[in-house]
Formats: structure tokens, sequence, C-alpha cells
């Protein structure tokens, strides 16, 4: 499997992932992981899922209906997402830095509104 082909399977397995709820979210992670936000930095599997669960209980009805991946880039071992959430987010982006089947490091920052 190349570079490209594992990127884009974890890229799959992260976005179903959240159908399925946190664990399997956290599986797409291990102990060495980072997630950056514009507020925090959450490392290994303890704040990452952590950092999940406050995501997923946040969530507000209709929010799913509403998601919608705007961009997909994939190069390597990179991976770049660009997605909203109208009216809740306006604009966010993820990207992934991917290493042995798992997400290593994550950068996050959204634009919400207030609805």
């Amino acid at each position: 499997m190349t570079l490209q082909e594992n990127t884009a399977n974890v890229v799959n397995s992260h976005l179903a992932a959240f159908a399925e709820g946190l664990d399997a979210l956290v599986a797409d992670y291990d102990e060495s992981s980072v997630i950056i936000t514009p507020r925090k930095v959450f490392r290994g599997l303890d704040q990452v899922r952590s950092f999940f669960d406050t995501f997923l209980r946040e969530i507000p009805e209709g929010f799913w209906d509403a998601f919608k991946l705007n961009s997909r880039v994939e190069d390597r071992q990179f991976a770049l997402l660009v997605w909203e959430a109208k009216p809740w987010v306006l604009y966010a982006t993820d990207s992934l830095y991917i290493a042995d089947s798992k997400i290593k490091v994550q950068t996050f920052a959204s634009l919400s509104s207030n609805a």
C-alpha cells in the first residue's frame, strides 16, 4: 500500500467514525497523537478522547444534516479537510499528518456563528 492509499484509508476511517461514536474516533489515534487547536494542545489518547467527547456532546440537533465537506486534499502522509455545518460552523479546517496508519498530528480551527 502506498503512503497516499494509507492516508486515504485513514481519512475515510476518520470521517466514518463520527457516525460510529467516540471509541471509533479514538481508534484512529495512538498514545503519541496530538491535536492542536487555537485554544489548546491535546496530547495522547486520554486527551484526544476528551477533545472528541466534548465535540460530540456539544453538537446541536441538525448538525450532521448540515455537514458538508467542501474540500479534501491528500498528498502522501498529509490531508487537508475543509468543511462547514451551517448555520453553526461557517468554515472549518482540519489538517492531518498520518504515519503507521494513525493520525499522529491534527490541527483544527473553525469559524462559528452564534446560532
